[in-house]
């Protein structure tokens, strides 16, 4: 693995992890309306490929 991988491998786990609060925020509280969820939809398929 070269170091050029790695850095993508850790580059993609700190972007899937920076989700995780604010969506454990949104399910505590129900309420989702700052959010754009086209945007999200967006970068929630982005990942999702990233991670494919």
């Amino acid at each position: 693995m070269t170091n050029l991988v790695a850095l993508g491998l850790i580059a993609t786990c700190f972007i899937t992890s920076s989700f995780i609060p604010h969506l454990m925020t949104t399910w505590k509280i129900r309420d989702v309306s700052g959010m754009s969820f086209p945007t999200y939809l967006i970068i929630t398929i982005g990942l999702g490929l990233w991670l494919i």
